[in-house]
């Protein structure tokens, strides 16, 4: 079973950075300097690219698949 933890409405810096073994400080970092952006800017552009596929089968809601990527 695949462990999207992009679909927790709650994932929070903290949290992630627990379940990778690291210090919010590395992970914020790793953030920050690879993909030049926050952690929030990031989940939200992975949340948004998988909605993005989503929206393309044309057979859930906008809401529903707002919910379903942790919106």
């Amino acid at each position: 079973i695949r462990d999207a933890l992009y679909e927790r409405e709650d994932l929070r810096l903290p949290s992630l950075a627990e379940k990778l073994k690291l210090s919010t400080h590395q992970l914020s970092e790793l953030i920050n300097v690879h993909y030049q952006m926050s952690f929030n800017q990031y989940l939200n552009v992975h949340r948004i690219l998988v909605a993005c596929e989503l929206l393309l089968k044309r057979d859930k809601t906008i809401l529903t698949i707002a919910y379903e990527v942790g919106f």
